[in-house]
């Protein structure tokens, strides 16, 4: 009897201290003044969202399924937000960065899409080599060791896009960077892989 009262008093316990969490959350965002956005799920269903995580320039984190670089009621760039079926825009001007989480042959990645001064697009990190040299593109999903158009390289605090429209694509264009800066005459078929084409930036 005793230990039927302690159980039903822990689930009770356990069922508000996860309302609490929600709603703690969910007053976090009416404080930030987003206005919630696709209220039914075939609204959603138009966005691709992932597990993650906002870390916004006020230090807040909001934690739910997002989708990055969408274009508001404003016409600006921001991130969507879903909680509990419930979505929110979040202006980029207002991000810090987001981390995307997926599960990418068969293992857990963690994809960094960060706000650049002067540019309203999230850019998704695809290599750090160091706080000097970090390598982006302006992909919106995880990162799945692909790159694709619009890569930009940061160097040494200045942000370069690579990006030739007339190129066989993202690689040879880092292939072109390579050549340019360290006067080279580097060939696709130096690189098997990308990360080998990574390791020498």
């Amino acid at each position: 009897m005793i230990f039927n009262n302690v159980f039903k008093t822990c689930i009770v316990l356990w069922c508000l201290s996860l309302s609490f969490t929600n709603q703690a959350q969910n007053h976090e965002i009416e404080l930030l003044g987003l206005q919630t956005i696709l209220n039914n799920t075939n609204d959603a269903n138009d966005y691709q969202f992932f597990d993650g995580e906002i870390h916004l320039k006020t230090e807040e984190v909001l934690k739910g399924d997002i989708s990055v670089n969408r274009i508001n009621e404003h016409q600006k760039y921001a991130a969507i937000i879903r909680i509990e079926n419930e979505c929110f825009y979040i202006a980029n001007t207002k991000i810090k960065e987001v981390y995307l989480y997926e599960r990418i042959d068969k293992r857990d990645t963690k994809t960094k899409f960060v706000t650049i001064n002067g540019h309203h697009k999230l850019f998704r990190e695809v290599y750090k080599k160091d706080t000097e040299t970090i390598v982006y593109d302006l992909m919106d999903k995880p990162f799945d060791g692909k790159i694709l158009n619009d890569v930009h390289i940061m160097e040494n605090g200045n942000l370069l896009s690579i990006f030739n429209f007339w190129t066989s694509g993202p690689k040879k264009d880092l292939i072109n960077y390579l050549n340019k800066r360290d006067n080279k005459n580097y060939k696709r078929r130096d690189f098997k892989s990308l990360e080998q084409l990574f390791a020498t930036l």
